[in-house]
């Protein structure tokens, strides 16, 4: 029945009530049946706009978290890591203080308070260039964390705001704007923070006081092989040259920009020569036989570099 022929018969219904007054005398199954039928189109009048109106979200039961790959990291007897190390394309100085504060995390993270990060992105004063990124958390009583970045050619004006994304978004809009750049200046600050990264996320799940925190979900985490780590070492260490000659991880640089890096001076300690991606199995980014035999064993000592 369409709105219209429901909305006839009630009004319908409403007059009838009009005529049949109490003092009216009915007989007794007139007025049962009656009844029964107001009774059936307003229910049916109510349900109709009930179902019309936006459904409420449900709340499902968590989904069983999958199983994340972390790369192997150096620790201390005591179990605690030793930093600085390399993450990805992100540095990591220091993992902070866990305070088991509704504030202080979520299901998905949880932001530490002396939290230290340093990371390459684009400068917001000057448009040829990259600058180092220092990004750190501060504890601000119950109301929760302040973020706070400073980039290394501008640390007089940090950017503090009340979530990684404030802060982030705040930076990528005046990248943007200094190359007059028409892109979208959205920002996740999680993905800047290194806090969607596997590793930095175990290394941040293994601080104490880290499953008090109630709201949090419990990550599993699995330590990949030496072979894997060390690919993702030589993949995170393409991405950081990309950074540094192109302005984007994601970018390869062709050997006109190489030879316009090392003409300006840039100097990597692990990209000295022309031949930035000879190939290999294991290491794309290695120049020599030599080279690349010292950079396995180095890779087979030490994982503090991926």
């Amino acid at each position: 029945m369409t709105n219209y022929g429901k909305n006839s018969v009630i009004n319908d219904i409403h007059e009838e009530r009009l005529l049949y007054s109490p003092n009216t005398p009915t007989p007794t199954f007139i007025n049962d049946k009656r009844d029964r039928e107001i009774d059936k189109v307003l229910n049916s009048s109510f349900s109709s706009s009930s179902s019309s109106s936006r459904p409420k979200r449900i709340r499902k039961d968590p989904v069983e978290q999958k199983l994340r790959r972390v790369q192997p990291l150096e620790t201390f007897q005591n179990g605690q890591y030793k930093l600085p190390v390399r993450v990805g394309i992100i540095t990591v100085h220091s993992l902070g203080n866990v305070l088991p504060i509704a504030t202080y995390h979520n299901d998905r993270y949880i932001w530490p308070p002396g939290f230290k990060i340093s990371r390459t992105y684009l400068s917001m004063t000057n448009p040829t260039t990259n600058t180092t990124y220092t990004c750190s958390i501060e504890e601000n009583g119950e109301q929760g964390p302040k973020f706070r970045v400073i980039a290394e050619d501008c640390p007089q004006n940090p950017i503090i705001a009340n979530s990684a994304t404030g802060v982030w978004t705040t930076i990528v809009k005046s990248a943007n704007e200094i190359r007059n750049r028409g892109h979208s200046n959205s920002a996740s600050g999680p993905d800047y923070y290194g806090f969607t990264h596997a590793t930095i996320a175990k290394m941040i799940q293994d601080l104490h006081n880290a499953d008090q925190c109630e709201n949090y979900v419990w990550q599993k985490f699995d330590v990949m092989h030496k072979r894997t780590a060390a690919g993702v070492a030589a993949a995170a260490q393409k991405k950081i040259t990309n950074l540094e000659i192109m302005g984007s991880a994601n970018k390869k640089p062709s050997k006109q920009d190489i030879h316009a890096a090392l003409s300006n001076g840039y100097d990597s300690s692990f990209n000295k020569q022309e031949k930035f991606y000879k190939k290999s199995t294991l290491h794309q980014i290695m120049n020599t036989p030599d080279e690349l035999k010292s950079q396995q064993d180095m890779w087979s000592s030490s994982y503090n570099y991926v």
